[in-house]
């Protein structure tokens, strides 16, 4: 397995709080109200899940994409805009709270829409999907 290195991890941090600023502006913008469906958090996810495969499917079919461009934009500012623990935490208050059909609704609504925006996003590259196997030390 590769090491990490320094310039990796700077682009990635960058990236990361890029996405992270972006989503804080808009769940402050459009907060979730208490017992309601969180729309804000819910469209972020589905947004992210499209444009992250859009990304990954355009640069494996490049012949050399910059070397940053995928730890900036796939890692850090998708990883650091959508975000599963949000996600699991408003379902988690929602049953809490008695909302239990709704957060059920919630989950299951993000799943499958997650998968509709990735097949979106591959898609929208132009070309058929291919299988695109992992860089090295990725899941």
């Amino acid at each position: 397995m590769e090491p990490v290195r320094a310039r990796d991890l700077a682009v990635i941090a960058i990236g990361g709080a890029g996405g992270a600023a972006a989503r804080y502006a808009l769940t402050r913008a459009e907060p979730v109200g208490k017992g309601t469906f969180p729309a804000t958090t819910f469209a972020i996810n589905i947004v992210g899940a499209l444009v992250l495969a859009f990304l990954l499917e355009s640069l494996a079919r490049r012949s050399r994409p910059a070397w940053w461009i995928r730890p900036f934009g796939a890692i850090g500012v998708l990883g650091g805009f959508t975000t599963f623990s949000t996600m699991c935490t408003e379902a988690t208050l929602l049953g809490r709270d008695g909302h239990v059909p709704l957060a059920v609704v919630y989950l299951a609504a993000s799943a499958a829409a997650g998968v509709a925006a990735v097949v979106a996003g591959l898609r929208l590259t132009g070309l058929p999907a291919r299988a695109v196997p992992p860089d090295e030390g990725e899941s």
